[in-house]
Parts: structure tokens; sequence; C-alpha cells
């Protein structure tokens, strides 16, 4: 992950945790890689506890920084190919209507 293109305090980002939204905080706008120490690529672990409650910062803490190159991406969880498409997103909404889930496990 190298965290240019998501959104730190509302997409769903950090696996771990069910439901995941940083919302309940109060945070600035900022992209996920603004959390990252770019000259050692690692978590800036004191940033992050000075905003966050320890189980989250454990969390993010799991999740390996990638290179600065890499791209942010999304995976379509309802299709084996992870893309979206019509038809996929059909049957998981179906499947929500009749067992409601939280948006974060929509997408991951």
């Amino acid at each position: 992950m190298s965290g240019t293109k998501t959104n730190f305090p509302t997409d769903p980002w950090i696996p771990s945790i069910p439901s995941f939204s940083l919302r309940d905080y109060i945070l600035p706008p900022s992209r996920v890689s603004d959390w990252i120490n770019q000259d050692t690529r690692s978590w800036d672990v004191e940033a992050i506890r000075g905003v966050l409650d320890e189980s989250t910062t454990e969390a993010i803490m799991q999740i390996p920084v990638g290179p600065a190159e890499a791209h942010d991406g999304w995976v379509w969880k309802h299709n084996k190919n992870g893309n979206y498409s019509t038809k996929s997103a059909y049957h998981a909404f179906r499947e929500r209507r009749d067992h409601p889930v939280a948006d974060s496990e929509i997408f991951y």
C-alpha cells in the first residue's frame, strides 16, 4: 500500500477491523500516505498514536507499507477476479438485503 489514493478517515482500508471507519475521530482530511514516514517507508507510529486508540493503531501497524511507487487499489470481494460487475453487485446487494452487513464488508 502506498496510500496516495486512500482517504485515511473515511475509506475502509483496515481489513482487520469490521465496519471500519475513522469518522468518529476528529481528523483532518488526509491520505493514508500522509501517515507514512516517506524516508523509512514505515508507519508514523507517534502521529498515529497521537490521534487513534491503541487497538486501531495496532491494526494499522499490521498492514505492510509498500513501495512509494505502488498503486492503491480496491478489490470487489463478491467476484472471484476482484473486479466489479453489475451481475456481482446485483447478487451482493440481494444478499445484503436478506442479511444486512456493514458497508466495509462489501469492499476490502
